[in-house]
């Protein structure tokens, strides 16, 4: 009950946002979770969820996300003049990256953006990696990614069907699509509380996978 409360409270602050970004993120993870849970609840979902889903959202919220694809809209206009300015900041960066900390962005950046954009970050969390890091630290990020997210869907196939593990190596496992589909729109680490739960998160899942895997192969 308690779960439900905090879920309730969670997705009418995730409605009264208004942002795409998160709409999508949390549409994306719902539907990745299902999909490696339950192929038949997916497909459920998809032919009958969806449609009544749609029917129940308020129309302002439907406007909101439909307006994803409208260039004339002024959050996409402004953030697409900022990742101009980004790419060409990185045709001369990209090898090494600029530093990190949005300091050495704000300093730099004025030099390659457009004009009269003023832009406290690049709005991309995969952008804002390679303007701090360079090349090499954003490959390394997406390996973390990778060898995070397959050692622990690997270890749920394992599980038996029904089992709470399985379902708990599935949301760790799952939970990140949503996160960065969102920071591909959104420099999702901007906020430090938000940058600290991400790796709280991602040490919990990875704390899960080693208790649940050790046990796994003493029942071996």
């Amino acid at each position: 009950i308690s779960c439900f409360i905090a879920a309730v409270f969670s997705f009418a602050a995730l409605a009264l946002t208004y942002s795409r970004g998160c709409y999508v993120g949390i549409a994306i993870t719902a539907l990745i979770f299902l999909w490696v849970y339950s192929k038949k609840i997916f497909g459920a979902l998809l032919v009958i969820g969806l449609p009544v889903g749609i029917a129940v959202m308020p129309q302002n919220i439907i406007d909101r996300i439909v307006s994803i694809g409208n260039l004339a809209d002024s959050s996409t206009s402004y953030r697409l003049k900022i990742y101009e300015g980004t790419l060409n900041l990185l045709k001369t960066y990209w090898p090494s990256g600029l530093g990190i900390g949005e300091t050495a962005f704000n300093y730099v950046y004025p030099f390659f953006g457009v004009q009269g954009i003023v832009a406290p970050h690049t709005h991309s969390l995969f952008f804002q990696l390679l303007i701090s890091f360079g090349i090499a630290g954003f490959i390394y990020f997406l390996i973390l990614l990778f060898v995070y997210h397959r050692n622990i869907l690997s270890l749920a196939k394992a599980k038996d069907k029904n089992s709470k593990e399985r379902v708990l190596l599935i949301m760790f496992g799952t939970l990140f699509f949503g996160f960065l589909v969102q920071s591909i729109f959104d420099y999702t680490w901007y906020n430090y509380r938000v940058y600290a739960i991400f790796w709280v998160i991602f040490a919990l899942g990875l704390a899960t996978y080693k208790f649940l895997g050790k046990r796994e192969a003493e029942n071996d």
